[in-house]
């Protein structure tokens, strides 16, 4: 077959958002459908009597990636500030949020960027915290995607953060390709939370199921064995 394509229509030049939504097994692993045996959480709706099985389960990697970014951002804090108390969860059928306490995001301009600092690393490639090679690394997150991908995957992605001083609030839709402007006011809360809708057809899923539930529980319950000095809920 002979290739009619014009050279200007063989190389294109794609944004970095366009290339996380074409490749993402690049960058969350694979949105196929895959079927493992491994340990999930059962009889999770009362935590006293939860239980560890290990099952055959189907399951899409790249749903669980974009859980474990935001989920591991407020373990990450734990360990590095040691001054988180709480981390807590909802899953619900179409939403997720995730919030924790200790020291929140500045909620001030970034003297280069000119832009909030919370908006920076949510919802901006290539943007963060561990990219000083030369301190001594104990936690995730080092290539300025981390969070960014879950927001990337997201039909809603809601930041909500207290720095001590100010209280800020944004939203994020369309696969990061659109945002609210930013609301502060003042507050004495430091707390980061963050609230996601997936987009759940890039996965191949029509919605949350108990399969994904019982695996997202399970990382949960990690995230608490390796924080012992944290309520995890």
């Amino acid at each position: 077959m002979i290739d009619r394509k014009t050279a200007s229509e063989k190389y294109i030049k794609l944004t970095g958002v366009e290339h996380v939504l074409k490749r993402p097994d690049t960058y969350i692993g694979s949105i196929q459908m895959e079927t493992k045996s491994m340990f999930i959480s059962s009889n999770y709706d009362d935590i006293k009597d939860v239980k560890m099985e290990f099952k055959e389960v189907t399951y899409c990697p790249g749903f669980i990636k974009i859980f474990d970014e935001v989920l591991t951002n407020a373990s990450d804090h734990a360990i590095r500030t040691g001054q988180v108390t709480y981390i807590k969860v909802n899953i619900d059928k179409d939403w997720i949020s995730i919030e924790n306490d200790g020291p929140g995001v500045p909620v001030i301009i970034h003297e280069k960027e000119k832009i909030y600092i919370p908006e920076l690393i949510f919802g901006h490639l290539l943007s963060g915290e561990n990219f000083d090679d030369t301190q001594q690394r104990f936690v995730g997150g080092r290539n300025g995607l981390g969070v960014k991908l879950c927001n990337i995957y997201s039909k809603q992605f809601i930041i909500e953060t207290g720095d001590g001083h100010k209280n800020y609030h944004q939203t994020f839709t369309d696969n990061m390709g659109k945002m609210t402007k930013a609301k502060t006011r003042k507050s004495k809360q430091n707390f980061t939370k963050i609230t996601y809708y997936p987009d759940f057809e890039k996965f191949g899923m029509e919605g949350m199921d108990d399969n994904s539930r019982a695996i997202l529980i399970k990382r949960v319950l990690d995230i608490a064995a390796y924080n012992p000095n944290v309520r995890v809920s």
